[in-house]
């Protein structure tokens, strides 16, 4: 019998523990580490010899992870954001813009970063507005947020799509596009340190007004729990000055990221109190329906009462009116 136990325990392993291993396999960062993807785009995050990274997103990370005990460990990643997830090389991404398709297959925590955008042309180009670009060849870094904002922006420009940041200001120098899309942060570090073939070149760099991106930690359905622990631990850094701190390090951006931050909770906590007041207010109101509903089925009953009294009394006082005419009358 005892035998019989131990067979069955073991088929039983091996139908239920065969594809656990499988699973474990693909995601070898459950035995105790979070593996987090990083791209080559600085200031954020920049590939380094040897397979390491460094940027002000991992700095942040790495902080913010060491306080909620969580162990990470960086995975250069040369392609795509989603291509790193759907391959299992990674759990977490430090700042990714949701969209609905990611949201099939990952979690997203609350925004932590937020992210203004420009257009770079050359300096001897035509100025116009923004929407004067409209059908010129626009350069972006290849991926989802960018492409969507090209079409939405200047729905009748070809793109060309670069496979990164410098690749599109690239494009640009090279006179293969009219400008390119780009994020604000990384120009902080191009104009600074000139990708090849833009040393000498003269450019006109544009914002465009209404176009951001509020960026979240993006992990795998199992990862989420880590994540959401990391983001409120970047709420902390930021809180007692940490985050600053860190700022301070990359100090051609913290004018402009300083702010993200507390920006966004303000807009949270705007939103909480914009939400709570508008709950009291429907609240009350419900109770001032309910109160006036209320009240006015008892006035209604309470005339009807009286309708019953008053029909009951005048049949009465019919009905003795009668019976003394009859005792009345011989």
């Amino acid at each position: 019998m005892g035998r019989l136990v131990s067979v069955g325990g073991l088929v039983a392993l091996g139908l239920v523990g065969c594809p656990a291993c499988r699973w474990f396999a693909r995601n070898p960062s459950t035995a105790g580490e979070l593996r987090i993807g990083a791209d080559h785009a600085p200031p954020y995050y920049s590939h380094l010899p040897g397979g390491r990274v460094e940027g002000l997103t991992v700095d942040v990370m790495n902080a913010a992870a060491a306080r909620a005990g969580i162990q990470l460990r960086w995975v250069p990643w040369t392609g795509l954001i989603d291509d790193a997830f759907n391959s299992h090389a990674v759990d977490l991404w430090p700042g990714v813009s949701p969209n609905a398709r990611r949201r099939q297959f990952a979690q997203f925590t609350e925004p932590w970063l937020t992210n203004g955008f420009v257009l770079v042309s050359l300096k001897d180009s035509p100025p116009r507005v923004a929407a004067g670009w409209n059908g010129e060849k626009i350069a972006i870094r290849d991926g989802p947020f960018l492409e969507s904002a090209a079409r939405s922006r200047f729905p009748s420009s070809p793109l060309y799509r670069a496979s990164s940041r410098e690749g599109a200001l690239q494009a640009v120098c090279r006179g293969e596009a009219a400008a390119a899309l780009t994020e604000l942060r990384f120009l902080d570090v191009a104009i600074l340190d000139r990708p090849a073939g833009c040393e000498t070149t003269r450019l006109r760099l544009q914002p465009l007004a209404g176009l951001t991106s509020r960026l979240s930690i993006m992990s795998t359905p199992a990862a989420a729990p880590a994540a959401q622990r990391i983001r409120e631990q970047i709420d902390r850094l930021a809180a007692d000055g940490t985050f600053a701190d860190i700022l301070e390090h990359w100090s051609a951006f913290s004018s402009v990221d300083a702010h993200s931050i507390e920006e966004l909770k303000g807009a949270e906590t705007r939103n909480r109190i914009y939400a709570g007041a508008l709950l009291a207010g429907l609240l009350t109101l419900a109770a001032v329906v309910f109160l006036y509903l209320r009240a006015n089925a008892a006035n209604r009953r309470a005339g009807e009462a009286r309708a019953i009294a008053e029909t009951a009394s005048a049949a009465k006082t019919d009905f003795l009116a009668k019976m003394s005419h009859e005792i009345r009358t011989p």
